[in-house]
């Protein structure tokens, strides 16, 4: 029982992780100004999923591995 537990936690943080992403990249594409910044702006958008995107990939995969080890017990 606690495996599926840890399984939802790992759920619920992975959607946490991409709304933040989608916040976070809102909030830089509001203040993204071309004439400041010398990167463009899907730089910031390439940053911003490899912060967190892949995390949320991770544990997605982790929580239906857990997930399945939970439904063989």
């Amino acid at each position: 029982m606690k495996i599926k537990h840890l399984a939802k936690l790992f759920v619920i943080l992975s959607v946490i992780l991409v709304l933040v992403f989608v916040v976070s990249t809102v909030v830089s594409a509001i203040q993204y100004r071309t004439a400041l910044n010398s990167a463009p702006f899907w730089v910031f958008i390439l940053v911003h999923a490899a912060t967190y995107l892949f995390p949320a990939l991770l544990l997605l995969i982790a929580a239906f591995f857990f997930r399945k080890k939970g439904d063989k017990k």
